[in-house]
């Protein structure tokens, strides 16, 4: 990657995830982003659930957004994301 910000995320997301261990009947969705001078990386794991559909086992997000004030705003922010994410995924 040419973008050092980014391949460090990514180095992140690999760091917290553990995708490159993942198992049988066992995948990894990644989608980044960047908007507002941030860059935002999520990884979705997911596996066959025992009706044969897609189970979402588990979401991470890390994010760069540089200086902040209040980090609780930066929580509520990426865990509004990931719960839109989710309801969005699921319905379509």
């Amino acid at each position: 990657m040419q973008d050092e910000r980014c391949q460090r995320l990514i180095d992140k997301l690999e760091e917290v995830s553990g995708w490159k261990s993942r198992k049988k009947n066992e995948g990894f969705g990644v989608a980044i982003t960047e908007c507002f001078s941030s860059t935002v990386g999520q990884i979705v794991k997911v596996s066959k659930g025992t009706n044969g559909k897609i189970k979402i086992d588990q979401v991470w997000a890390v994010m760069d957004c540089g200086w902040y004030v209040n980090p609780d705003t930066i929580r509520a922010q990426v865990e509004g994301s990931v719960i839109m994410a989710l309801g969005a995924a699921t319905m379509a």
